[in-house]
């Protein structure tokens, strides 16, 4: 059992990463293997929106973004967090899910995996939303949506957080959550008739009505 969490914070210590931290340690109490993965580790640039990725599967920008793809992969549950910046994901979130359209979104290739949403911020304004959505985003790929926890940070740029007690008890409770749905494996049919419905049946309709401009995206539509 792999969890696989992504610090999307531009601190590499900051409260964003001390809340995904303590998820981490909960799940491997309850017998997870976790690793963290930092944007502060990896140069990931924009998306250029050159769509080779969805005509060949490929991407033409060397970074660390192809090294980043197999952990992510590999994992049977993700953990996405981000502060809150401008009432919205951090820019280095944005930057790795933009790279990931063909990758994981129109592939779906996140399908029986699970997703976790985590948020920091210095004030509680749209906070909750945005680690819901961080969640969501694991969903939108194809996997299974557990749930978020999100904190306030009690001074900005200092360690701590407002009710910190309260913050740690909900990200314990979502963690064993987590662990419990990856060991029963349980299923989310409501979910996955909503994502068949209205998001996958459409992008299927749509590319393989342009399988000679999109070849590779059309195939995955296929399997």
């Amino acid at each position: 059992m792999k969890i696989v969490g992504l610090c999307a914070s531009p601190r590499a210590q900051g409260n964003t990463r001390r809340l995904l931290q303590r998820f981490m340690q909960t799940c491997e109490t309850l017998g997870a293997t976790t690793e963290i993965h930092s944007t502060t580790q990896y140069r990931v640039d924009f998306c250029r929106a050159c769509e080779q990725c969805m005509r060949q599967g490929t991407c033409p920008i060397q970074d660390d973004y192809l090294t980043m793809l197999p952990k992510i992969l590999e994992a049977d549950a993700l953990v996405l967090a981000t502060p809150n910046y401008a009432f919205d994901v951090s820019a280095q979130f944005k930057a790795v899910m933009d790279r990931s359209h063909a990758f994981l979104y129109y592939s779906q290739a996140l399908k029986g995996k699970y997703g976790v949403g985590l948020c920091v911020a210095g004030h509680w304004a749209m906070t909750r939303k945005i680690a819901a959505w961080c969640g969501q985003a694991v969903w939108l790929c194809g996997g299974n949506y557990v749930g978020y926890a999100w904190g306030v940070s009690k001074v900005r740029d200092k360690k701590g957080f407002v009710n910190e007690k309260k913050v740690y008890a909900q990200a314990d409770r979502l963690a064993k959550k987590l662990i419990k749905e990856i060991q029963t494996k349980k299923q989310h049919p409501i979910q996955a008739w909503l994502r068949e419905t209205f998001l996958v049946s459409k992008l299927r309709k749509s590319f393989l009505r342009r399988r000679a401009e999109y070849p590779w995206t059309a195939e995955q539509f296929e399997k």
